[in-house]
């Protein structure tokens, strides 16, 4: 996928959540920087603001994970109309963060 269009942001975010439930998390970090840098729309800067909510709570860092979450949030009020998907996926990485990850 990243070598037929490397300018999409999903396939980054995909291969970070990979690394993260490998453990590999400074290759995670190095896919979500490069995602960030192809992200064009508001559902992608959301998913890749969760997926590295997901990395800081695989880091251990449960507080700076929330705080992605809700910026998450704000991202997502941001877009017009109402997107179930990302909404899920929020509530998903808040249980997770509640959980302990």
């Amino acid at each position: 996928a990243l070598q037929a269009d490397p300018n999409r942001s999903e396939p980054y975010d995909t291969l970070a959540g990979i690394y993260i439930q490998l453990g590999k998390l400074s290759e995670a970090s190095q896919m979500l920087e490069q995602g960030e840098q192809r992200s064009r729309t508001y559902g992608s800067r959301v998913a890749l603001t969760l997926t590295r909510a997901r990395l800081e709570l695989a880091k251990g860092n449960r507080s700076e994970a929330e705080r992605l979450v809700e910026v998450a949030r704000g991202v997502l009020r941001g877009i017009p109309g109402r997107d179930a998907a990302l909404e899920s996926e929020i509530r998903a990485v808040e249980v997770q963060i509640g959980s302990g990850g």
